[in-house]
């Protein structure tokens, strides 16, 4: 997939990645301070492509992820399953 960036600015980007799912283009980015974005385009596959009031690319949203203190069990399974060795 190709990918105007210049209609994607986002201040700090250090990394990307797309998917797709259900007729929309999400893109992931990481700045490095750590903090995880996206938005989201319809790709046009969609049955309700061009009925919407949102059409191209949506504003950069901060993905809030939970402040719960760490499990030690997922950190101890994480490195079973995750790690080489």
């Amino acid at each position: 997939m190709f990918l105007k960036l210049e209609k994607l600015q986002h201040e700090k980007l250090q990394h990307v990645n797309s998917i797709t799912h259900e007729g929309k283009v999400v893109v992931f980015a990481v700045t490095g301070d750590g903090q995880i974005s996206y938005t989201i385009r319809q790709d046009g596959f969609e049955d309700n492509y061009g009925n919407t009031v949102q059409t191209g690319w949506e504003n950069w949203k901060d993905l809030g992820l939970s402040d719960l203190a760490p499990d030690p069990s997922v950190a101890e399974k994480e490195a079973d399953e995750l790690t080489w060795g």
